[in-house]
């Protein structure tokens, strides 16, 4: 998956909503400006949250279909992620029948507005 994410064809195009970077950034960058309630998260100090999930590779690959990035270049006529990436990611998965655990960081910004 770092391979996929790190290649030159992923990385080189640009259509991405503009908002993912704060994704990207694990919310660090996001302006919050609300005030803030402990340690639930804060600007600049997000707290993270790891979500596991069982799945198959087939789920696995429904979930990067699901990224506006590949479904803005594929509507723009440029395949992130065609046949043989797909090849590519399921030989490294250990096969298209094997389950495997997902890992998916959320990160967390609570705050109140000042009175």
């Amino acid at each position: 998956m770092r391979r996929f994410l790190e290649s030159t064809a992923f990385r080189k195009h640009s259509y991405g909503n503009p908002g993912t970077s704060f994704v990207r950034d694990e919310y660090k960058t996001l302006p919050f400006p609300f005030e803030s309630v402990g340690s639930l998260g804060s600007e600049g100090e997000p707290l993270m949250l790891e979500m596991k999930q069982e799945a198959s590779f087939e789920v696995c690959v429904g979930v990067i279909k699901s990224w506006s990035l590949i479904s803005t270049a594929k509507e723009k006529g440029v395949d992130l992620l065609n046949e043989g990436v797909v090849k590519e990611l399921e030989t490294a998965w250990g096969g298209a029948e094997v389950i495997r655990t997902l890992n998916y960081n959320a990160f967390m910004l609570v705050g109140k507005v000042p009175n």
